[in-house]
């Protein structure tokens, strides 16, 4: 929330050590009310951290800091990778079951065609930064790995994507697609 926010951006020091994993998420959920995401797990490509590192690093942190954790059970990598991803995607959903996880979908972009191609329903009774944690805590969090596009739609929408990223790199301009 905004006055957490504040507070961090105020009173941010580099720690005099670096702290482990646990500790900066641990700190981050005391003083921030901070959620706390694992993008893409088992996504090698995006150096995403491996379920076997989610569970140790879970069993590091006391379970009452678990409420303020998800994990993003789907991602734009199934529809880039459908035949080998989609598979691994569903037996992560069904892994975020034994972890109880709030579970998230595309949960950032790093390409202008991953955008619309899913999303997270976060079940809220009004739109404030308190009742968003709050529904994370409470797991009201609906993953979606599903476009209506069809797929010559979907690899129009790539071109377009690829061409003004071309573009922008090339004339070190921004273009909308």
């Amino acid at each position: 929330d905004r006055d957490h926010a504040e507070n961090f951006i105020t009173n941010f020091k580099k720690p005099p050590r670096r702290p482990t994993p646990s500790e900066l998420i641990e700190e981050y959920i005391d003083s921030y009310n901070a959620i706390i995401i694992f993008p893409h797990p088992e996504v090698a490509r995006l150096k995403g951290i491996s379920l076997q590192n989610i569970e140790d690093l879970l069993s590091k942190i006391p379970q009452r800091y678990h409420k303020n954790i998800g994990i993003e059970v789907y991602n734009w990598m199934c529809q880039a990778f459908f035949w080998k991803r989609a598979k691994q995607e569903k037996g992560i959903h069904n892994y975020n079951k034994s972890l109880k996880l709030a579970p998230f979908s595309f949960t950032d972009y790093h390409e202008a065609h991953h955008v619309g191609n899913g999303n997270t329903a976060i079940y809220m009774n009004e739109l404030t930064s308190k009742a968003y944690i709050e529904a994370v805590q409470e797991k009201r969090t609906s993953p979606y790995a599903v476009s209506n596009r069809s797929f010559s739609e979907y690899v129009q929408i790539m071109k377009a994507a690829l061409i003004a990223e071309g573009l922008t790199r090339f004339g070190n301009r921004q273009f909308r697609v």
